[in-house]
């Protein structure tokens, strides 16, 4: 592999992202403006070292937002709220919305963590008390490594959990779960022989396409240490064979936390360079000769967002999108807030339906263009009408 290299860009994100210390594990919302990662740099809060560990300093989660102006990512600093500790607090992701992130926090143990998840107040706009997903997600194993699919309703993370009823294939596998409430998910489903091998899948990333899977692997074929791979899902719900993204993505180190844009052009990384200022970088990956998302899958995804209400208040409301054939494009829901938030394809008008208990069906329709060289986002909020009250 390293004889043939892929025509793939990288670039480290310099000091404004990365540290004398480790930076490591982005994640960028869908709309590409905001990045959360974890760092272990020494303004950490309480600015001290893992003695009971490996004497660096303890990880907290650091954010930065896009300089449209500047055209580059701005100077990152310590995420507001409730997130960082004086113990280690690592970033697994940020959901497609942006409104949501999932974090890893230990209990003190060397091999005992669960998931955590934070909401964003949308009107401080600053971070809530982190609180941990409930069984089966989290378990008295090793859980981590979380990603949220973009229309929020399947959650793909990695568990060292044990035995039959897991179907485990080696020490860390990645598993998905079903959302059944806002706050329960169903029993977690192992990925199976395709994805999982007897070594470590660490890393794992659904791109918003909802059908590009990528994770890191030492067990399969690899130039060195952990390589990231990539899957796609198929018709029948069967993953394909994992491929190697190829030399210089990966190399003989570790090569990992790697994410996608919505429009398959620019990708970030973490991992352990000569040229780096420290000793795990952030990188990005210009893909734009590279077209890793071809083969039929969706390259054209739009964001559609925006608010539901009565008039006055917000509503949680099931939304349906259907494309021109009446085939069932998406599916979300709004949150508490009222707020709504999908990806789909452009180059198309979508039917919506949206119901909520105790108001009128609402149908409407909308129309999402072609992209041309960005992605486009839409927004469209919608008022529904209450039912009147029944006759006594």
């Amino acid at each position: 592999m390293m004889a043939s290299p892929v025509k793939a860009k990288i670039e480290n994100l310099g000091n404004a992202i990365n540290s004398r210390g480790g930076d490591y594990a982005p994640s960028i919302s869908a709309d590409g403006r905001t990045m959360i990662f974890t760092s272990r740099r020494s303004d950490t809060k309480g600015g001290e070292v893992d003695k009971a560990g490996d004497f660096k300093y303890f990880e907290d989660i650091y954010i930065s937002i896009w300089d449209s102006i500047d055209n580059s990512w701005g100077k990152a600093r310590p995420i507001e709220g409730n997130l960082n500790t004086e113990g280690h607090d690592a970033c697994l992701s940020i959901s497609p919305d942006g409104n949501s992130i999932y974090i890893y926090r230990n209990d003190g143990g060397a091999y005992i963590g669960d998931i955590f998840v934070s909401k964003k107040s949308l009107s401080s706009g600053s971070w809530g008390l982190p609180v941990p997903l409930e069984k089966p997600i989290n378990t008295s194993y090793f859980e981590s490594s979380a990603c949220l699919s973009a229309d929020g309703n399947k959650l793909y993370f990695v568990s060292e959990r044990e035995g039959k009823k897991s179907d485990a294939q080696g020490k860390g596998d990645i598993y998905v779960s079903e959302r059944l409430t806002r706050t329960t998910w169903s029993e977690p489903k192992n990925l199976g022989p395709i994805i999982n091998t007897p070594d470590d899948e660490i890393s794992v990333f659904i791109h918003p396409d909802g059908k590009t899977l990528f994770f890191s692997s030492k067990g399969h074929l690899s130039i060195g240490g952990l390589d990231i791979f990539m899957s796609k899902l198929q018709d029948d719900g069967s993953w394909s064979k994992p491929e190697n993204l190829g030399y210089p993505i990966n190399t003989i180190d570790d090569d990992v936390h790697f994410i996608l844009s919505l429009d398959g052009k620019t990708a970030y990384y973490s991992a352990v360079k000569g040229e780096g200022l420290g000793e795990r970088d952030i990188y990005k990956i210009d893909l734009s000769e590279y077209p890793i998302l071809a083969d039929g899958v969706t390259t054209n995804l739009s964001i559609l967002k925006g608010v539901i209400t009565n008039g006055e208040n917000k509503v949680e409301a099931n939304i349906e999108f259907k494309n021109e054939t009446g085939a069932i494009a998406g599916k979300t829901v709004s949150n508490e807030s009222g707020n709504y938030f999908i990806t789909l394809a452009g180059g198309h008008t979508y039917s919506i339906t949206i119901n909520a208990s105790g108001y009128q069906p609402l149908a409407e329709k909308v129309e999402l263009p072609l992209g041309k060289g960005t992605t486009f986002i839409k927004e469209n909020s919608f008022d529904l009408v209450q039912l009147p009250a029944p006759e006594k």
